[in-house]
């Protein structure tokens, strides 16, 4: 992104953000009493997500959001996800284990430990359904959006001019993580969603770190699949 490029004070910003997220939530409401729209929501926010970053383009001038390289973004996105589902795959493992046989306090996130059964792999087939549907209509729009388009905002933004540009990043990583916790809870209104801020700062760090946005969606795009693989897998 050019140097030049500037965009609106924080206040601004994370105002827009508030009334996107606040139509997304109507949608959602919309969506319980009217077939139709339940039907197709992921695509009508898939959508608004990869719209958005090209309307504010076309208003203000600020560049749209960058893919980067492709085979750098691949090669960040494969390393950091081989990691991070690994560590997670174990981490549900040990958890729901423990947490079953009474070794933790009874906080089963919605799960009954009734239903706990060793592991079951789906198959191929339903993983790979599952492998692009996430990438295309869940993790290409929502990285486009909060990190190819809220986090440069964010890091662009007057507010933030005087400060040095290691610090501005960060500001911008965990600002739009935030948003990224907050946009996932307030739509539907579960308090238990906020839980994505940290994959939100890894995402915002990868598309920073990579360069561009192949890596965020693929590491995102994994631990999708991975959750609902894995609950699937147990509690199916």
């Amino acid at each position: 992104m050019p140097p030049e490029a500037t965009s609106p004070r924080l206040p601004v910003i994370l105002g827009l953000f508030l009334v996107f997220t606040a139509l997304l939530a109507a949608l959602y409401l919309i969506a319980g009493r009217v077939g139709l729209v339940a039907a197709h929501l992921t695509e009508i926010y898939a959508v608004l997500f990869l719209v958005i970053p090209h309307l504010w383009s076309r208003r203000t001038g600020f560049p749209v959001p960058e893919f980067g390289s492709l085979p750098r973004g691949l090669l960040w996105g494969v390393g950091v996800s081989l990691v991070v589902c690994a560590l997670f795959a174990l981490g549900y493992e040990l958890y729901f284990r423990a947490l079953c046989s009474g070794e933790l306090p009874a906080w089963n996130l919605g799960r009954s430990c009734r239903a706990l059964h060793g592991f079951r792999f789906p198959g191929w087939s339903v993983t790979g359904h599952l492998f692009l549907v996430h990438a295309i209509a869940v993790a290409l729009p929502e990285e486009y959006f909060y990190r190819g388009f809220l986090q440069p905002l964010i890091q662009r933004s007057s507010t933030l001019a005087g400060l040095a540009s290691s610090r501005r990043l960060a500001l911008a990583i965990g600002l739009q993580a935030v948003c990224f916790a907050l946009g996932h809870a307030l739509v539907d209104f579960n308090p238990l969603r906020l839980s994505v801020l940290l994959p939100g700062l890894l995402f915002g760090a990868l598309a920073a770190g990579s360069g561009g946005l192949w890596a965020p969606i693929l590491c995102h795009t994994a631990a999708n699949v991975l959750s609902e693989t894995l609950e699937t897998g147990y509690f199916g």
